[in-house]
């Protein structure tokens, strides 16, 4: 039987949880497989579904959370970027504004 997405999404974010706290309190030579099963919930089968290792765990677990740095620095720049824009723009404006005003006034 076929599992959708968000099933297979939440089973290997379970998976990599239970990793995660086993990984903060033991070196990850200490860690089994058993252990990530036992304290997920998921048979050895459903963990070789998706990992072939613990290292595996580790590792598909650090690039996750590589891409979601990255991106939340893609879409920071992106917003700086634009802020940039709207200041200069907003300076530019009331250069204009404020040589306009000086001009009435001493005219």
């Amino acid at each position: 039987m076929k599992k959708n997405p968000e099933q297979i999404e939440m089973t290997q974010k379970n998976i990599q949880e239970a990793f995660g706290t086993l990984y903060a309190k033991h070196s990850i030579d200490k860690i089994i497989v058993k252990d990530i099963c036992n304290f997920s919930g998921y048979n050895r089968s459903t963990f070789y579904q998706y990992y072939a290792d613990v290292y595996d765990v580790l590792h598909k677990s650090e690039n996750q959370l590589l891409n979601m740095i990255n991106e939340f620095v893609i879409r920071f720049v992106k917003q700086a970027d634009y802020l940039n824009a709207l200041c200069y723009n907003i300076t530019m404006l009331l250069t204009v504004k404020s040589r306009s005003f000086l001009f009435v006034h001493i005219t």
